[in-house]
């Protein structure tokens, strides 16, 4: 493996070739090195992207070429928290990126060994209330933070001492027209060839993905027609905004499932009464309850009505969701392409529940 001072020199070259080597400083850089773990081909292949995505994409029109070297290590490296950036399904928190910046600011204010500044406190507060967690839980500080920080996205205190991570985000919301720019993205920009979600096994083909630095290696190839392996799958998808999920209910079916849509929790209910499912894919967040998905498939299992496998698919994934989704016995995911890996092995041809 490459020395660290040899990388830095490979990726400053590379980017000097692609005309870009004024975008990238010091932490991005670092960032560039350490996530594409020194590997030589992904810097190239990373930084070529850059300039593809910028070239082709007219989205980027509009913005400055930071823009796209910011959001795409962000797609590239933190592709979770870029899913609750780009809209994911039942995200249901708004605007993440400020989430977290509060957090960070909350997260301060705990840990210092001084009480807490009269001004600062009532932003605290609202924080924590928006969090489930009321006002007299300010102290003791520890554990009013580690409370919060089960209601956060997993990844949250991680990224938050993540230096090139912080970095990367604070130059993106400080460039010109960052507003408008996350607006976008919170709308659904469609993702660059390379940081698409790798096809499930039954889609796979040899050349269709190439996955990103940081992926594991493609699904090897099937050679069985795709709607073989789905074939007499039933699955009920239980999401208030159904539109969200077409790509991925479409390419279920175009393995052989069956996919019906529900909207609600007693459309759930009276689907369940016709015919039992193979499978329930879930969200959580929905209507005016933050855990009307959990709290209705509690009311299933509790009253026996389905006791089969449960994938909740959610654009936020907290300590506490990944908790309760664990005593329901059900799957819990951000990730479409988990999704379909969590079908098949759950409702496939060798799973138990066929």
């Amino acid at each position: 493996m490459a020395d660290q001072q040899g990388v830095r020199e490979y990726i400053g070259r590379c980017a000097r070739s692609a005309g870009i080597d004024q975008l990238l400083d010091e932490r991005l850089t670092t960032l560039l090195a350490e996530r594409s773990a020194r590997n030589p081909r992904r810097i190239k292949r990373l930084v070529n992207g850059f300039v593809l995505e910028a070239t082709l994409n007219p989205m980027w029109d509009d913005f400055p070429p930071e823009a796209v070297v910011r959001t795409l290590l962000l797609q590239y490296f933190y592709p979770d928290f870029y899913r609750m950036v780009a809209g994911a399904p039942g995200t249901g928190t708004g605007d993440v990126i400020a989430e977290f910046r509060t957090y960070r600011q909350v997260r301060r204010l705990l840990r210092a060994p001084d009480p807490l500044p009269a001004a600062e406190l009532p932003a605290v507060t609202r924080f924590l209330r928006e969090h489930d967690l009321p006002e007299q839980d300010v102290d003791p500080r520890e554990q009013t933070l580690s409370r919060l920080e089960r209601q956060l996205p997993s990844g949250f205190p991680e990224m938050v001492t993540d230096q090139e991570f912080t970095s990367l985000l604070d130059g993106l919301v400080a460039l010109d027209r960052s507003a408008e720019l996350l607006r976008r993205l919170r709308e659904g920009a469609a993702l660059p060839a390379d940081v698409q979600p790798e096809p499930a096994p039954y889609v796979a083909t040899a050349a269709a993905h190439v996955p990103p630095p940081g992926y594991g290696a493609p699904p090897t190839a099937r050679t069985e027609a795709p709607g073989l392996l789905l074939r007499g799958v039933n699955i009920l998808w239980v999401d208030d905004s159904p539109s969200n999920n077409v790509p991925l209910a479409g390419r279920l079916r175009a393995a052989g499932a069956v996919v019906r849509n529900a909207e609600d929790s007693d459309a759930a209910d009276a689907a369940l009464a016709v015919e039992p499912p193979t499978l329930i894919v879930s969200d959580i967040d929905r209507g005016s309850n933050p855990r009307e998905g959990l709290e209705h498939i509690g009311r299933v299992r509790r009253e026996g009505r389905y006791t089969g496998p449960v994938i909740f698919y959610t654009g936020r994934v907290t300590p506490e969701r990944r908790s309760v989704a664990e005593e329901l016995q059900a799957h819990l995911t951000n990730s479409a392409a988990e999704v379909e890996r969590l079908v098949l092995r759950l409702a496939g041809p060798d799973s138990r529940f066929r």
